[in-house]
């Protein structure tokens, strides 16, 4: 597979797994204000969008061009019918979002890629949306968490296979012995594709949502029939296991009350997990807290006054240090290099800096700064240049061509 497919097959991952994780905010933000539940081809729609402004970014280098596409997107919000006003405002923060990160990824990187979602940092914002959606009720939207995440992860997998085998295409190029490029991407892609595959159906299985759950009981089912062929007159265990699936399959039917139970593990493990992750945040605040306030005191404390002999022996005038380093200086024109004063300088310091062995035994920095502009005149046999660069440095008068003349005589 080409270099530049794969970066598209590759953007196009990226770009759907930040809408997966936009999508679960909204979907959260939803179920709070009590708004409709989303309308899943308008998402999958605006899922294209960060794709095309990322085709857009990588193959236009006209900026009306590269503009106008940009405000057509948002312009195209207006002409979009809406469920609610929830749906409509997800709906503009998205894609005005989207376009105001394409502009700075044009304007600051050079590949103009979207950045890789942390799979660690999707996979925990999504299951902080859950907990939500869990304790808000709506079991039905059950599936608008699931298979978000199922799908992140999957796209997670595909692009990071892809990520690395366009970095063997590299390797490869520039190495002695050449590997076949398709038999590696085909084996490659196969493995990740079953593996990605397996993780999703067994999400799907463990999630209990729609259809996969009926799927979920017909295996069930299977399996109980399998352990009833194997435990036939077998003494008690199989009997108290069809027991079990004779009672749940007529609670499912409502033959019988539903008795109310224990939370499930999964939330219970999870409301442990959140409650130790926000313990830990809040101590370690806490800690670098006081360390911080130890460490400022510590470096307050720690410095010696000084005596009045120590402050004059430190004590310099700034203005007659050879400007060798460059310093933050006053905001001048845009041309303002050009000017006679400004030549004059740069002068002085290419030659102070050329003839620093002279002037100082090192030919430091630190050294040439203890000098000021006659001393370094002197010791170069420069007088002149000493007192135009002075009159250039220090002085209002306006310096002139002959003055630059003078500073470059010998």
């Amino acid at each position: 597979m080409k270099k530049e497919r794969i970066i598209m097959i590759r953007e196009l991952l990226v770009t759907q797994m930040t809408h997966l994780l936009l999508f679960l905010f909204a979907v959260t933000v939803f179920g709070l204000v009590g708004a409709t539940k989303p309308v899943i081809w308008k998402w999958v729609m605006l899922g294209l969008v960060p794709f095309l402004l990322f085709l857009v970014r990588r193959y236009s280098n006209h900026f009306l061009v590269f503009m106008g596409s940009h405000i057509v997107f948002i312009l195209l919000l207006s002409v979009i019918p809406y469920v609610d006003q929830a749906e409509q405002i997800a709906f503009y923060v998205c894609v005005i979002g989207y376009v105001v990160y394409s502009f700075y990824l044009r304007v600051k990187t050079k590949e103009r890629l979207t950045g890789v979602v942390n799979p660690i940092a999707g996979v925990g914002a999504a299951a902080v949306c859950r907990l939500f959606q869990h304790y808000q009720g709506i079991p039905e939207w059950e599936k608008y968490y699931v298979v978000p995440v199922i799908l992140f992860l999957c796209f997670y997998f595909l692009q990071m296979y892809l990520e690395q085998y366009q970095r063997f295409l590299i390797v490869n190029v520039s190495s002695t012995g050449h590997i076949p490029e398709k038999t590696m991407f085909r084996s490659g892609i196969s493995l990740v594709s079953l593996f990605s595959v397996g993780t999703a159906i067994l999400l799907l299985l463990t999630s209990d949502v729609g259809w996969v759950g009926r799927i979920a009981n017909v295996l069930k089912t299977i399996f109980i029939w399998m352990l009833r062929l194997l435990f036939r007159g077998g003494g008690d265990e199989a009997e108290n296991i069809l027991q079990q699936e004779s009672t749940a399959q007529k609670q499912d039917q409502g033959m019988l009350p539903i008795e109310e139970t224990e939370p499930a593990l999964f939330w219970v493990i999870l409301e442990k997990l959140v409650m130790i992750v926000v313990a830990i945040a809040f101590a370690a605040l806490i800690i670098w807290a006081v360390y911080a306030l130890i460490k400022f005191l510590h470096d307050r404390f720690k410095s010696r006054i000084l005596t009045v002999e120590e402050e004059l022996d430190n004590t310099t005038d700034i203005r007659e240090k050879c400007e060798i380093e460059r310093r933050q200086s006053k905001k001048h024109s845009f041309f303002g290099f050009l000017s006679t004063k400004e030549r004059i300088r740069r002068i002085y310091k290419k030659e102070v800096w050329t003839g620093r062995w002279q002037l100082a035994k090192d030919g430091s920095p630190d050294m040439l700064r203890r000098l000021t502009a006659k001393e370094c005149g002197e010791g170069l046999a420069r007088n002149r240049l000493a007192q135009v660069y002075e009159k250039a440095r220090y002085s209002e008068e306006e310096c002139t061509s002959e003055d630059i003349r003078r500073a470059k005589e010998k």
